[in-house]
């Protein structure tokens, strides 16, 4: 991620991929109890090798992903207290949205490749991409919801002042969605161009999608270096 950052994309593809297979290596892909007790909980272990499938499945390259979701068995990350997760202010909450986003992604990828035999499938698998993002986000507390705002909630206020990660959790996920909804509906773009009345809706996401994109990036009031994580 940090050479993502820094431009070095090349040097940043191979490190991930490394450790990918390093983790492979350790067994961390595998949710049987066979491997040796480490020096992680199983929870941390869970969420490390999810952070590696997120960097590689929300890397948006023409290259296919180094990583199946058949070659692993763990389940998503989870908050600190099952029992409150519904109303719990957790970080994880974040790790969460971005693994579920991961998958909807990499399953769009795979369709993409794979499932377009005419253009009523790209169509179908567009759309089926894009409303599997709008569940996650609606599935979001309200403290990640893209709409919230502390300027306007009080609520939303106190929670920034104590817990600053909350605010640049939110940005950053609002940035994803509109990123990865861009990316998504251009798949149609040329017919779009070619037919505007029947496929305005795709061309109303992606550049509603691009100017949103382009306000939230002027107005971050946070260092660049925060600006790309995945």
């Amino acid at each position: 991620m940090a050479f993502n950052n820094r431009g070095d994309s090349e040097l940043g593809h191979h490190l991930r991929v490394s450790a990918i297979r390093i983790a492979q290596t350790l067994r961390l892909a595998k949710d049987d109890g066979e491997r040796e007790k480490g020096h992680l909980s199983l929870e941390a272990e869970r969420r490390l090798w999810w952070t590696l499938v997120i960097c590689e499945w929300l890397n948006l390259t023409h290259e296919s992903p180094v990583i199946d979701e058949s070659d692993f068995s763990i389940p998503l990350p989870s908050v600190s207290h099952r029992e409150a997760q519904d109303t719990l202010v957790d970080p994880a909450h974040y790790h969460i949205f971005m693994a579920r986003t991961s998958q909807v992604i990499y399953k769009f990828r795979i369709s993409l490749k794979y499932g377009v035999k005419s253009l009523k499938n790209a169509i179908d698998i567009v759309k089926t991409a894009d409303e599997g993002l709008a569940s996650i986000i609606d599935s979001l507390p309200s403290h990640l919801q893209p709409e919230s705002d502390a300027v306007t909630d009080a609520e939303i206020q106190d929670l920034e002042s104590t817990q600053p990660w909350i605010k640049w959790q939110r940005y950053d996920l609002t940035l994803v969605l509109l990123h990865l909804r861009m990316h998504i509906n251009r798949v149609l773009q040329k017919q779009w161009l070619s037919s505007p009345e029947e496929y305005h809706w795709a061309r109303t996401v992606s550049v509603t999608s691009a100017m949103s994109l382009i306000w939230i990036n002027r107005s971050w009031d946070q260092p660049a270096s925060t600006r790309k994580q995945w």
